[in-house]
């Protein structure tokens, strides 16, 4: 006998609402690239605003840009059942990082319509801004500023590559709402979202439970050289910041390889050089350095990671 109160989601329609919101940013033919506050982020906003409005949710944007849109309960004086994740892509994303989570708890909202369903909390979908961070750094930046670990005035003032301001931006694309930064009582926080390793493919799982996540740190290391021509000035007179960078990458590289097998993990995931031009040798190189391990005191081990 199968429970009385099994609930499914319309597979088709929400397979729809994925694929549609995959046209906008569309890179590489099966890839998206989907910055935050660009205006293809614009677009998926609108467009994920209006499915909520017609879903029947009322839509609050907050001064960072993150999205809530709530269906109401039977009291309204309870804190809501959350359900959330991102909308902004990688430069070289996929199609459900992110999306998978926004828009299957967009489809779980619908099916309880379909059903007329009344919960007794309201639900809260939310969708977090600049959550990836390819374009302003720090990644998570809008649950940051949410859960108050990020000044508002630093997310406004932060700049992208082409030395665009944040907050500027967030006017631009019409999303610099008034809603209350943070202090918004949350009864849980539900993420369904697509894992970013093999292991259930290796394990041949369809679904996993998180139960922890790594410790994450990262280091902004400067490297001084001088610049000179490449065509003129002796090897052994040479001071390339880019080699003293890559002999720094090639060490943090072998920091990971050395603590693999207790999960640890390292990457150069941004290297900055300058001048950065064809004939000549390179004067400064800004890296930033991404190390993780599972534990949080770091190593675990006898062997110094130092």
């Amino acid at each position: 006998m199968s429970p009385t109160n099994t609930l499914e989601v319309n597979a088709e329609r929400l397979w729809a609402t994925i694929e549609r919101s995959a046209e906008i940013g569309r890179f590489r033919d099966t890839g998206l690239r989907r910055l935050a506050l660009s205006r293809e982020d614009q677009q998926v906003r609108d467009l994920f605003v209006g499915w909520a409005r017609e879903a029947g949710c009322a839509v609050e944007v907050d001064p960072v840009g993150n999205i809530f849109a709530r269906r109401p309960g039977t009291d309204s004086t309870l804190p809501p059942v959350a359900i959330g994740s991102h909308l902004d892509t990688q430069i070289c994303g996929g199609r459900y990082d992110g999306v998978l989570g926004v828009m299957c708890g967009l489809e779980a909202i619908r099916t309880l319509n379909d059903r007329g369903i009344q919960t007794r909390r309201p639900i809260e979908l939310i969708m977090w801004t600049n959550e990836e961070g390819a374009r302003f750094s720090p990644p998570l930046m809008g649950s940051l500023a949410f859960a108050g670990k990020l000044p508002l005035a630093q997310v406004h003032d932060t700049k992208d590559d082409a030395g665009l301001r944040f907050g500027d931006e967030l006017e631009r694309i019409g999303y610099a709402g008034k809603a209350p930064l943070g202090n918004r009582p949350l009864d849980c926080y539900l993420e369904l979202h697509i894992e970013q390793a093999p292991h259930l493919d290796r394990e041949g799982c369809d679904i996993g439970i998180v139960v922890g996540g790594y410790k994450t740190l990262a280091l902004r290391i400067d490297i001084q050289g001088e610049t000179s021509h490449s065509g003129g000035t002796p090897m052994l007179e040479r001071r390339n910041a880019l080699v003293g960078a890559g002999y720094l990458i090639a060490a943090v590289n072998d920091i990971g390889l050395a603590y693999a097998a207790e999960q640890g993990r390292t990457t150069t995931p941004r290297i900055e050089c300058f001048p950065n031009l064809p004939g000549i040798i390179p004067e400064h190189v800004r890296l930033i350095v991404d190390f993780r391990h599972p534990d949080p005191a770091g190593s675990g081990g006898n062997q110094s990671a130092g």
